[in-house]
């Protein structure tokens, strides 16, 4: 599991979930295209990010928890012989694996930089993340050193990348610490800083992301099922974050992407909260969604 590295608390203590957003003015639309593309899909690949998506987001990511009746949904389709389901976070495999909870799942850890599939034991790691692993670490142990002391920061080791979560660190400090991570991180080599929702990421400078272990995923769907279309499987991709990016260009390339909350590409559908991730997943579980007897 990943190690994490505070500054001084800047909280009540009040776990801070944020599940509110405003009504989606999309749903009507989004099940009209889910219901028009699965008329024309033998199987369904079905990927969906963890934090924002399937759990609400909260201000100590420690207690962040999958929403009540996710998990449940996951169960129902990752049962089906014609739906594959798969989790990609951007948090380390093994602690977004026990976080679901989910058996039957294909889980992506790192933001693409580790896969494993529900019948294997162990990991695939990316190449570039093994070669940056040490580095990493050097990396980690300074960005203690110089932002350990920071008012609400949250240094996590996620063996294969580094997580510098701000969300809780007061809003003038922010730049000097962005500042301070690309430069410790352009001093190390090799490594690649980005941006997300309150965090920022560090990992090796690499093709693996999020929409790359999506197309993989489907490449591999596809061969193990006959391609019974060609254009099986349909991926649908559920993220809300800037690391979703290249999932929901992968989705809008081969199925529907859909993004959590506002703000998001011109080119995918909304909904507002995991909330309305949930009415998804239990449409896509019904008769109206994946229908029991095969047919679209």
């Amino acid at each position: 599991m990943s190690e994490r590295w505070s500054g001084p608390d800047t909280t009540d203590g009040a776990a801070g979930e944020t599940d509110c957003a405003p009504p989606s003015t999309s749903d009507a639309d989004l099940r009209d295209r889910l219901t028009s593309a699965l008329r024309s899909h033998e199987h369904v690949l079905l990927c969906l990010d963890f934090d924002g998506t399937l759990a609400p987001i909260v201000a100590d990511p420690d207690a962040a928890t999958i929403r009540p009746g996710n998990r449940e949904r996951l169960h129902e389709l990752s049962a089906r012989d014609d739906v594959t389901v798969a989790v990609v976070s951007g948090r380390e495999l093994a602690d977004v694996r026990d976080r679901v909870g989910v058996g039957r799942v294909h889980y992506v850890g790192n933001a693409g930089l580790e896969r494993t599939r529900p019948e294997e034991d162990g990991v695939r790691v990316h190449p570039d993340a093994r070669r940056t692993e040490r580095r990493l670490a050097r990396v980690r142990d300074t960005l203690v050193d110089k932002l350990g002391w920071t008012a609400g920061i949250e240094i996590e080791d996620k063996r294969w990348s580094l997580a510098v979560h701000t969300r809780n660190v007061p809003e003038d400090r922010y730049d000097r610490i962005a500042e301070t991570v690309g430069r410790v991180a352009d001093r190390a080599g090799g490594l690649h800083v980005s941006r997300g929702r309150e965090v920022l990421e560090v990992g090796p400078a690499s093709d693996a992301t999020k929409g790359a272990a999506v197309a993989a995923l489907a490449d591999e769907v596809a061969d193990e099922h006959g391609r019974d279309a060609p254009t099986d499987p349909l991926v649908v991709y559920v993220g809300d974050d800037r690391s979703d990016q290249t999932g929901l260009e992968a989705a809008a390339d081969r199925g529907v992407a859909v993004f959590v909350g506002e703000d998001g590409p011109d080119d995918a559908h909304h909904v507002a909260s995991p909330a309305a991730v949930g009415d998804l997943l239990g449409w896509l579980a019904s008769d109206d969604g994946v229908a029991d007897d095969g047919t679209r």
